[in-house]
């Protein structure tokens, strides 16, 4: 499943151990221009000899994400959560914004 790159995310990723980013532009569906980032969580840096094939980039998430600029509209920053990461995440959404809910997990 693909979700835009917000702030609640990184620290959800970070939260369950992710510690990298591997990206990859992928073309617009519709103009077929290659406006969009795709990024996909990885727990361990890949190894310096075996380049990040099939990929643009490999970065290291740090930092806090209130200092990361997520305001602006044309957002086209995408993750790529596997099965397990979306249920997770549903999880900590509910308790990040309904905290005193009796909701049962």
């Amino acid at each position: 499943m693909k979700t835009l790159l917000r702030p609640y995310l990184l620290d959800f990723l970070k939260k369950q151990g992710y510690k990298y980013f591997l990206s990859k532009k992928a073309p617009d569906q519709v103009s077929h221009a290659s406006g969009n980032i795709v990024l996909i969580p990885v727990a361990e840096k890949p190894a310096i000899l075996k380049p990040c094939i099939g990929f643009d980039a490999c970065f290291h998430i740090n930092g806090k994400s209130e200092g990361l600029d997520f305001r602006w509209e044309g957002n086209n920053v995408c993750v790529l959560l596997d099965r397990d990461d979306i249920l997770l995440l549903k999880k900590y959404l509910l308790k990040l914004f309904y905290p005193d809910s009796r909701i049962q997990h």
